[in-house]
C-alpha cells in the first residue's frame, strides 16, 4: 500500500500521526488459541471477534485499533467475509494492517516478552502473531487540505436509537441499521396510513453511504467526493456474553463483559459465559471512493479513531492510496 507523504510539515497543534502496522497471523496457531478461549466457531463466523482476542492477549495496550484484516488494495473492489479468504487458507497465514501508536520494534519485543509469559493464552496469541517479524511506518502528520485520496473501508454502519428500543419494549438505546433506522422513523416515507415502506436496495444503499457522508465529515475531518458500497454482507456479530440462565437470574460481583482483561487473561467465570451471536443482523459494508482531505489535523484524528463502531473487532480502518 503506498503511504501519501506530506509536502509541508504539521503545524505544532497537530495530533501525533498513529504508525501503519503490519502484522502476520498464523491460522494454526490461531486455531489453537480459539480452542484455549473457547472462541472455536468466532474464526469462520466472526473473524474480527477471534483476532480481537488474539491481539489483546497478545500484544494488550499495543495492539492496532482499528485494523483490517487481508484487505485487498484499494479500489480492488472485493467485499467482506466472515472468515478467512480462500488464499489466506491456503497460505496457512493471513495480514492485519491497522493503525496504533507502537512501532515495529515495540511490537515485537511485546510478542517476545509474551512468548515466555506464564499464561498459556498469552503464549499462544504472541505465537500465532510471530509467523513473520511486525512492521511499522508511520503515517503522514499532516496531509494537507484539499488533497484528494482515494480509500477503502469496511464498517458496520449503524446507528443507536431510543425510539427503536422503546417500541420493542427497552428502556434504553440500541443499536440498529441505519437504514432500517431510517425506513421506522422517517416519517416522510410513509404512507398515508402511517405505515413504514418495505425494504428496499435502492434506499439501503444510499441510507449507507448518507451514514459515511456524516461519519468522514465529522469534526471537518474530510468530504467524500466519490463514495460506493462495493460490497455488503447482513450477519450477526459473534459476542462473549451471558447464559440464559445466568441472565435471568442476575450477576453477581459487577457486570464485565466475558473477555477477561484489557490484555487477554480469560475471565473468571468462562464456564457461564458461552459465544452466541448479538441475534439481530447488522450491516458489514465496504465502501471504496476517493475524499477530499478539509482539516488535516481532524483527518489524522479520525485515522487514528476509525470510523463507526465495534472498531476493535476489524470494522472502521481508512485504507488510503493517491487518487487515481
Amino acid at each position: 500500500m503506498t503511504v501519501v507523504a506530506p509536502t509541508r510539515p504539521p503545524a505544532a497543534d497537530t495530533p501525533t500521526a498513529p504508525q501503519l502496522q503490519r502484522l502476520t497471523v498464523g491460522l494454526a496457531d490461531l486455531a489453537r488459541f480459539a480452542r484455549r478461549q473457547g472462541l472455536d466457531r468466532a474464526i469462520d463466523r466472526d473473524l474480527g471477534y477471534a483476532l480481537h482476542a488474539l491481539l489483546a492477549a497478545g500484544l494488550g495496550d499495543l495492539a492496532p485499533k482499528p485494523f483490517a484484516v487481508d484487505p485487498g488494495p484499494v479500489g480492488g473492489g472485493a467485499g467482506p467475509a466472515a472468515g478467512p479468504s480462500p488464499e489466506a487458507t491456503a497460505a496457512g497465514r493471513l495480514t492485519l494492517l491497522g493503525y496504533g501508536a507502537a512501532d515495529a520494534a515495540a511490537l515485537a519485543a511485546r510478542l517476545a516478552e509474551r512468548q515466555g509469559d506464564r499464561d498459556e493464552s498469552r503464549r499462544l496469541a504472541a505465537a500465532a502473531l510471530s509467523p513473520a517479524p511486525p512492521a511499522a511506518k508511520p503515517m503522514p502528520a499532516a496531509i494537507p487540505a484539499g488533497r484528494l485520496l482515494a480509500f477503502r473501508l469496511r464498517a458496520c454502519p449503524v446507528v443507536r436509537s431510543r425510539t427503536l428500543a422503546r417500541a420493542h419494549g427497552h428502556g434504553k438505546s440500541r443499536e440498529v441499521d441505519a437504514y432500517e433506522h431510517r425506513r421506522l422513523t422517517d416519517p416522510s416515507g410513509f404512507d398515508a396510513a402511517g405505515a413504514p415502506p418495505p425494504p428496499d436496495a435502492t434506499a439501503r444503499i444510499a441510507a449507507y453511504l448518507d451514514w459515511l457522508e456524516a461519519q468522514i465529515t465529522r469534526d471537518g475531518a474530510a468530504t467524500p467526493v466519490d463514495a460506493r458500497v462495493v460490497g455488503l454482507l447482513r450477519r450477526p456479530l459473534w459476542r462473549r456474553g451471558l447464559t440464559h440462565t445466568e441472565s435471568r437470574r442476575g450477576r453477581k460481583g459487577g457486570r464485565g463483559n466475558g473477555d477477561g482483561d484489557a490484555d487477554g487473561r480469560p475471565a473468571a467465570d468462562p464456564p457461564e459465559r458461552v459465544l452466541r451471536t448479538t441475534g439481530v443482523p447488522v450491516p458489514d459494508a465496504v465502501f471504496e471512493g476517493v475524499l477530499r482531505v478539509d482539516d488535516p489535523a481532524a483527518f489524522a484524528a479520525l485515522l487514528a479513531r476509525g470510523v463507526g463502531r465495534h472498531r476493535a473487532f476489524g470494522f472502521g480502518m481508512l485504507l488510503l492510496a493517491p487518487a487515481g
